[in-house]
């Protein structure tokens, strides 16, 4: 778990933009699309293989079980969102930066780098 907020944020974007890019693949990317399938290819099995890397990456880099699920969730509900047309793809990538920003918050909170008062 990284206990500074800047480098939390900073390792969060970097691993959010090298698996959604580069680290991701062309198959992944391809696949992964109920709405454009490749034949034999279940494509419920790689968008949830894609973002079980994502739920990983948050879960090691926050140490909380509870943010990677929220991601694991989130990434889902998003990308395949996405893959429907109904977002474009600079939407989809504003609300996953969006709750890479919020896993931070929730992180400080957890940690008393903020203090929540009524």
């Amino acid at each position: 778990m990284l206990h500074d907020p800047i480098f939390l944020l900073i390792a969060l974007i970097s691993c959010h933009l090298y698996f959604d890019y580069s680290g991701q693949g062309q198959f992944m990317s391809d696949a992964k699309n109920p709405y454009k399938p490749i034949p034999g290819v279940p494509a419920k099995l790689v968008m949830a293989s894609h973002c079980f890397i994502h739920a990983a990456y948050v879960t090691f880099l926050t140490g909380y079980v509870a943010l990677g699920v929220i991601e694991y969730c989130t990434h889902f509900v998003i990308d395949t969102t996405k893959c429907h047309g109904d977002i474009s793809f600079k939407t989809d990538q504003y609300l996953h930066i969006g709750l890479k920003i919020f896993y931070v918050i929730l992180v400080m909170i957890a940690t008393h780098h903020i203090e929540v008062t009524s």
